[in-house]
């Protein structure tokens, strides 16, 4: 009997440890989540790119460059060395909306190009990789035509924090910074 308590106190305790740290997505936003084990394996496959220059990270034929960190691509003349199909983005501002651009990437080259600008190899694993907050999934919503899935991380490197959303193969999807 002693050992039923127990292990109900400490279901009890460990569910509302997990329900603690779940993410409160914001009103009017749409977030499905996926299973933990797809959550995992897709973290592990975002260190193993930090610390290797990309390699291993995948995407489905074509990833979008939002329009933050292509502004980011632009300003540092990075944005010459990579092809792509230009987009717009119809982005919420006061009284309206701003158009800002952003790209298309379908070359593994250019995918490299703009990964190895943004993370460049961190001195001493010095990064994060976590999930969104409320403003972070604010801004991404305000940009997406499309439902959040999940897996979706930020990762706080080089004093950027890069969004970085998957479909449900796990392959990048999405890549923008978040300011």
């Amino acid at each position: 009997m002693k050992k039923i308590i127990f292990l109900i106190i400490s279901f009890t305790f460990i569910t509302n440890t997990i329900k603690g740290q779940e993410l409160k997505t914001p009103k009017g936003i749409i977030y499905h989540k996926t299973s933990t084990e797809i959550n995992e394996k897709v973290k592990q496959v975002l260190v193993h790119a930090i610390n290797n220059s990309g390699k291993n990270l995948e995407y489905d034929k074509t990833f979008i460059c939002g329009p933050n960190l292509w502004e980011h691509l632009i300003q540092n003349k990075v944005n010459h060395k990579i092809s792509g199909i230009n987009i717009n983005f119809n982005i919420p501002d006061k009284g309206g909306y701003k158009i800002m651009h952003g790209r298309a990437i379908q070359k593994i080259i250019d995918f490299y190009t703009i990964w190895n600008f943004i993370i460049k190899t961190p001195k001493n694993n010095n990064y994060i990789i976590r999930k969104p907050n409320k403003n972070e999934l604010t801004y991404y919503w305000s940009v997406i035509p499309y439902e959040i899935e999940e897996p979706i991380y930020i990762i706080e490197v080089n004093k950027l924090k890069i969004i970085i959303d998957f479909n449900s193969d796990s392959k990048l999807l999405y890549i923008d910074i978040i300011h």
